[in-house]
């Protein structure tokens, strides 16, 4: 997938619900899209679509924050079948999270981005077979359980890393971070920026924070990941700052850098 179709696909995940077609005589579609071939250290990304074809209202429940109600199981290149952990883990950090109850009237269309790089790290190259539920079920306005699928499975290819594909899709969400006013678009660029786990992601991640600290707590987490001599320079900088709330993030994060090197 190029750079840019990246940020089309944001632009479509930031979206909560748009009009659709809607035959009365067809059911609730749930489905799951994916680019199907990416590069080590790019960001697995998952559109999650409920199209209510029905005649009637629905709701359903994505869990806390969006993401607790979905179970992803992933079986990796050799193998072996694991459950990633639930996402987020309850309790975790000091971000700020959200409901997960939804409603779509008839004809009305939900879409949502899901980084499963949140879920698990994809550390290798080779085919993955993704396997991904919602776990609630969906249900009439009455509450009766509509019988619907919540399912999908998703055949993934993770080539050898690229610097020039990372480097480029790294320019254009930095820039989509600066040039968005929709806070939405924003941290969606943001999150996905933070998942780039190339050494290369480090100066795209200066670009911004240089800019604005909006999303502060997002990207200093990416550096963490990142775990090389000039990401731990940035956050020794950072851990500095006059921001308060910057220095606070950078702090915890050389933190827990450096516990994990000590094990």
């Amino acid at each position: 997938m190029t750079a840019t179709s990246w940020l089309v696909f944001l632009v479509m995940a930031a979206a909560q619900a748009a009009p659709g077609p809607s035959p009365r005589s067809a059911p609730v579609v749930v489905s799951y899209e994916a680019e199907r071939q990416i590069v080590l250290r790019q960001p697995v990304a998952v559109q999650f679509h409920v199209d209510n074809r029905s005649g009637q209202p629905v709701r359903f429940d994505l869990g806390f924050n969006a993401t607790y109600n979905f179970l992803v199981t992933i079986t990796a290149p050799n193998g072996q079948r694991l459950q990633a952990p639930r996402v987020p883990a309850v309790g975790g950090g000091d971000q700020v999270f959200g409901g997960g109850r939804r409603r779509l009237g008839v004809g009305e269309q939900y879409v949502q981005q899901l980084l499963l790089s949140e879920w698990f790290g994809f550390p290798q190259p080779g085919r993955y077979r993704i396997d991904i539920r919602l776990t609630n079920d969906i249900v009439s306005e009455a509450g009766a359980k509509l019988e619907t699928a919540t399912n999908g499975v998703i055949d993934l290819e993770v080539g050898p890393p690229d610097s020039r594909i990372l480097q480029n899709l790294a320019d254009e969400l930095a820039e989509q971070i600066l040039a968005t006013q929709n806070v939405a678009q924003r941290y969606a660029a943001a999150r996905m920026l933070s998942y780039i786990t190339d050494p290369a992601a480090t100066e795209y991640i200066r670009r911004v924070l240089e800019r604005t600290d909006v999303v502060d707590h997002i990207l200093i987490a990416g550096l963490e990941r990142i775990v090389t001599s000039d990401s731990a320079a940035l956050l020794t900088q950072l851990a500095a700052s006059s921001n308060e709330s910057r220095a606070s993030w950078a702090q915890e994060a050389l933190r827990r850098t450096r516990a994990r090197s000590i094990k």
